[in-house]
């Protein structure tokens, strides 16, 4: 079973990204099976066609700081193999996601290395939100 993940900043608060999410997924089409808007969490089901499986989605929107959040998307397509269909609705969330934000940058999180996509330097003695703090703070919105 096909299992893939994302992680992305925003530069805006949770409530806002949170709110975003929820269009993003009305857009989308995708069934809403269970939401926490307190922990800004849900699971939603994609729509199965002739041509792809349905997946299931789960999105975790959380705080980095008072204006700033993190939307992590974990996708697992319940077929053997399911030819990149996972990932691409991840991708398909996240560009959709943007959409509805507007304008401002995400940053993709790259997962494994934990390396800054700004600089490129590996943040093996600190967390990726610290160091885009402390480095990047152009960055951030005044």
């Amino acid at each position: 079973m096909p299992l893939d993940e994302a992680v992305r900043s925003f530069p805006y608060p949770v409530d806002k990204v949170w709110n975003a999410v929820s269009d993003t997924l009305d857009i989308l089409r995708w069934r809403v099976e269970r939401s926490d808007p307190v922990f800004h969490k849900v699971t939603a089901k994609t729509r199965m066609s002739l041509w792809a499986w349905g997946s299931s989605i789960v999105i975790d929107v959380s705080t980095i700081d008072d204006r700033n959040s993190k939307v992590s998307v974990l996708a697992e397509t319940h077929q053997a193999l399911d030819w990149g269909q996972t990932r691409e609705r991840i991708d398909i969330f996240f560009r959709e996601l943007q959409k509805q934000l507007g304008k401002a940058q995400s940053i993709e999180y790259t997962l494994d290395s934990q390396k800054c996509p700004y600089c490129g330097k590996k943040t093996e003695d600190e967390s990726l939100d610290a160091h885009l703090k402390e480095q990047h703070k152009e960055l951030q919105r005044s």
